[in-house]
């Protein structure tokens, strides 16, 4: 899992405005409020890498609860 996280920090575009890395008491408050634990790789992704940009490509954060990618916003709609 670190390889593929360095890999995706390595391909990283900067933008205006970057997106921020959650904490670990975020993580549980997702998982609280969608009554689903993570993977631990889930987790060490959005810990490690959420902040990403790569394209087109929009992998759900938990930073922000106001981002469309915000994890129980983007579950409600699953």
């Amino acid at each position: 899992m670190n390889e593929i996280i360095d890999q995706l920090q390595e391909l990283s575009e900067t933008v205006p405005v970057p997106l921020e890395l959650p904490t670990f008491e975020q993580i549980v408050e997702v998982e609280e409020q969608i009554l689903i634990g993570l993977p631990n790789d889930l987790k060490e992704y959005l810990l490690h890498a959420s902040d990403v940009i790569y394209g087109a490509f929009e992998p759900v954060t938990v930073a922000d609860p106001y981002s469309h990618t915000y994890l129980p916003e983007v579950t409600s709609y699953a």
